[in-house]
């Protein structure tokens, strides 16, 4: 996993950016999906570092990019995928993204 560390702010989702983390899948998602590798590796290492180093609430809630933005990110099949996982909430609030 590579990423710019905890305390950039990212640009992907305007409004959202500065109150939440962006995780990004490099590819078209649209019908496969990523490799379980670099699945699992979001879905339970990421998550649970963030949780257990606190940079992130045990009660965070997970969105995908197009619930946040105009986009078909993060394709059809990854988003259906991670309507399957912990913490996926369908609809989109911004007093979710508060951070304890």
């Amino acid at each position: 996993m590579v990423g710019r560390g905890w305390n950039w702010v990212g640009a992907r989702a305007y409004g959202y950016n500065s109150i939440s983390y962006g995780v990004c899948f490099i590819g078209d998602y649209t019908s496969t999906l990523p490799i379980k590798t670099a699945l699992d590796m979001v879905r339970y290492d990421f998550t649970s570092c963030a949780v257990n180093g606190g940079r992130l609430s045990s009660y965070y809630n997970l969105y995908g990019h197009r619930q946040a933005d105009s986009t078909e990110c993060p394709g059809n099949s990854l988003y259906r995928e991670i309507q399957n996982w912990a913490h996926w909430e369908s609809i989109m609030q911004v007093t979710d993204f508060t951070h304890s």
